[in-house]
């Protein structure tokens, strides 16, 4: 096999190469597409059903509208309610693990201190009995 043989080969190669590459790239572009597609129509069947689910449970209450308006007031309030006591919860414990957290700092930046300034003293004092 002569030197033209080979690079002929190495070309085909690269070629081959190439094209097995872009079957790659479009099979992924294609199952992407899918995903999407699925993702899609699961999120619209689900928001279907939610919609058709709450409609035809207030047509088929077997209370007055005015009742289930009331209820449906009050869950939201109390929903509203325990979304805030969980928020305000959550805050406090951000508060106290950053309060925590700074404190830890301070105390480590403090024996840092010093030991960097005992380091300093130590090797002050070893310069001076060189001397």
């Amino acid at each position: 096999m002569n030197l033209t043989d080979m690079v002929r080969m190495g070309g085909y190669a690269m070629l081959l190469k190439e094209a097995a590459d872009r079957l790659w790239t479009l099979k992924d572009r294609r199952r992407t597409a899918r995903r999407r597609a699925t993702t899609k129509n699961l999120l619209l069947g689900a928001t279907i059903g939610t919609a058709a689910g709450a409609a035809a449970g207030l047509l088929l209450a077997p209370q007055s509208g005015k009742r289930t308006r009331e209820k449906i007031s009050q869950r939201t309030s109390q929903t509203l309610d325990t979304i805030k006591a969980r928020v305000s919860s959550a805050g406090e414990q951000v508060h106290f693990r950053t309060s925590r957290l700074r404190e830890a700092a301070e105390a480590c930046s403090e024996n840092l201190k010093a030991a960097v300034t005992e380091s300093v003293e130590e090797e002050a004092t070893k310069g001076r009995k060189k001397k």
